[in-house]
C-alpha cells in the first residue's frame, strides 16, 4: 500500500484531464496487486488442501474442486473475449470484487460448519468455488484486456501479481502449520487474510488504478487511426468506446496472435503437468540433508513459488532482447522437464541431478524461473503485434484472448498430470 501511494504521489497529473503515463510506477504497482488478487483466494484454497481432503474424504474433492475451478473459468474467458468489450473495466472489476469477497466469506463459513453437515457444506463448498473461478475469470479478463490495450510492461505487472500471490499464501500458510494450530482453524486464518487483501486490493483498485485506467483508456481509444469521430459514452462507467466499422473480429484477432496464444497454452501445460503432481512423488532419501518427506516436499514448492516470481518479474526487462518469432523454440524447450522429473520420481538414483539435493534444487529453479519468464513474455508479445498497432480496440481482445488461452492451458495441464503416473 504504501509503495502505491507513494509512486502515485509522484505520478499525479497536475492538470484534470492528464493522463500519467502507462509506465508509472503508481499504475504498475496497481495492477499487480489486481494480478495478486485474480488468483489469491484460489491459492489459499490449494494450500488448505489437506483439511478439505481430510473433511471431505471419499468424495474425491481434489479431483471435484478442480473441475469445479477450471470449467466455469475456461468458459468465462472464452466468453470475455467475444463479449468481454461490451462492458468497462470498472464494471468488471466491482463485479469480480463482490463475487470474490462472498465467495470466500462464503469458505470461511463453510470450514467453520463443515464437520457438522459434510454432504451439504461439501455442495456448497463446490458452488463458492464455481462463482470464485466465474469472478475470478472476470478479473483476469479485463484487467488482462486493459493491459494488453496500454502497455507491455502492464501486461508484465499483471503477471508479476499473479506469481506474487502464490509466494504469499504459501508463506502464511507455512507460519500457520508453525503456530501448531489445528487444520481447521489455519484454514479459517487462510480465508480471513484473503478477506483482508480483497479488500486491500480493492482500495488500491478504486483509489489508484480506475482513475487513471479510464483516462488511459480515453486517451488510447481517441488516439487510435481506426477510431471515428463521433465516439459514445458508455452510461455510467466513464469509459469511451470507438465506434469504428474497421474494428478487427475476435477471430480475426486471434489469428493475429495465435503464434503466442498457443506458447502460453504450452507454457502452462507443461507445467501444471508436472506440478504438483509428479513434485510432490519425489521420495525423500536417506542420504538427504533435509530432515524427511515433508521437508523436501515443503522445500521444493517453496523454490517453485519463489523462482515463478523471480522469472516474471525478469520478464519486464529482458523480454524486448528475445525476438517474439523465437519464443516458441524456448517454450518447446522446456519439455525436457518432463524426462528430467519422471526420472526423479522413477529411478532417482541414477543421477545426482535428479536425485540429489542439490539437482533437485536447480531442476526446480530452472523450472519454475522458465515458467514465470516465458509465460510472462508470450503475454506481453501477443498484444503487441505489429499488425494490433493501429486498433486500440483489437489490443484489448488480444489481452483477453491471452489470458483465455492461458487458463485453458492451466486446465489441460491439469488434465493431463495423472498420465504422468501410468505404470506406477
Amino acid at each position: 500500500i504504501s509503495l502505491t501511494s507513494m509512486a502515485a504521489d509522484v505520478t499525479t497529473p497536475s492538470d484534470e484531464g492528464a493522463v500519467p503515463p502507462s509506465s508509472s510506477w503508481g499504475l504498475w504497482l496497481a495492477v499487480a496487486v489486481l494480478g495478486t488478487e485474480t488468483l489469491m483466494v484460489y491459492n489459499a484454497l490449494l494450500t488448505s488442501a489437506e483439511f478439505f481432503e481430510e473433511t471431505f474424504s471419499g468424495l474425491l474433492f481434489p479431483f471435484t474442486s478442480m473441475i469445479a475451478y477450471s470449467g466455469p473459468m475456461c468458459l468465462t474467458q472464452t466468453f470475455m473475449v467475444f463479449k468481454g468489450q461490451a462492458y468497462s473495466l470498472k464494471r468488471c472489476l466491482r463485479f469480480s470484487f463482490a463475487g470474490i469477497f462472498l465467495s470466500c466469506s462464503a469458505l470461511v463459513g463453510l470450514v467453520v460448519l463443515s464437520a457438522d453437515m459434510k454432504l451439504l457444506a461439501y455442495v456448497l463448498t463446490l458452488f463458492s468455488i464455481a462463482v470464485l473461478a466465474v469472478t475470478s475469470a472476470v478479473m483476469q479478463s479485463g484487467l488482462m484486456g486493459f493491459c494488453g490495450l496500454v502497455s507491455p510492461h502492464l501486461s508484465a505487472a499483471a503477471m508479476f501479481g499473479m506469481g506474487i500471490c502464490g509466494l504469499l499464501t504459501f508463506g502464511v500458510g507455512e507460519l500457520l502449520i508453525f503456530s501448531g494450530l489445528d487444520r481447521q482453524t489455519q484454514a479459517v486464518l487462510l480465508f480471513i487474510f484473503c478477506l483482508a487483501c480483497t479488500l486491500v486490493a480493492y482500495w488500491v483498485c478504486e483509489r489508484f488504478l480506475l482513475p487513471r485506467a479510464n483516462a488511459t483508456q480515453q486517451t488510447l481509444l481517441q488516439a487510435s487511426p481506426q477510431s471515428q469521430m463521433s465516439p459514445r459514452i458508455c452510461s455510467g462507467t466513464g469509459r469511451m468506446l470507438a465506434e469504428s466499422s474497421s474494428s478487427l473480429e475476435p477471430k480475426e484477432v486471434f489469428w493475429i496472435i495465435y503464434p503466442q496464444a498457443i506458447n502460453v497454452f504450452l507454457v502452462f501445460v507443461s507445467t501444471l503437468g508436472l506440478f504438483p503432481g509428479v513434485i510432490t512423488k519425489w521420495q525423500w532419501a536417506s542420504y538427504s540433508k533435509l530432515g524427511d518427506q515433508q521437508a523436501l516436499t515443503t522445500l521444493l514448492v517453496g523454490l517453485f513459488q519463489l523462482f515463478d516470481v523471480v522469472g516474471r518479474y525478469s520478464a519486464g526487462p529482458v523480454a524486448r532482447l528475445i525476438p517474439p518469432r523465437c519464443l516458441v523454440w524456448l517454450v518447446l524447450s522446456r519439455f525436457i522437464f518432463v524426462p528430467l522429473f519422471l526420472l526423479g520420481q522413477r529411478s532417482p538414483g541414477s543421477s545426482w541431478l535428479w536425485g540429489s539435493d542439490l539437482g533437485r534444487g536447480l531442476l526446480m529453479a530452472a523450472f519454475a524461473s522458465s515458467n514465470g519468464f516465458l509465460g510472462s513474455c508470450a503475454m506481453m508479445f501477443g498484444p503487441e503485434h505489429p499488425a494490433l498497432s493501429e486498433g486500440a480496440k483489437s489490443k484489448a481482445v488480444a489481452g483477453n484472448a491471452m489470458s483465455c488461452f492461458m487458463v485453458w492451458g492451466i486446465f489441460s495441464g491439469c488434465l493431463l498430470a495423472p498420465l504422468t503416473q501410468i505404470g506406477i
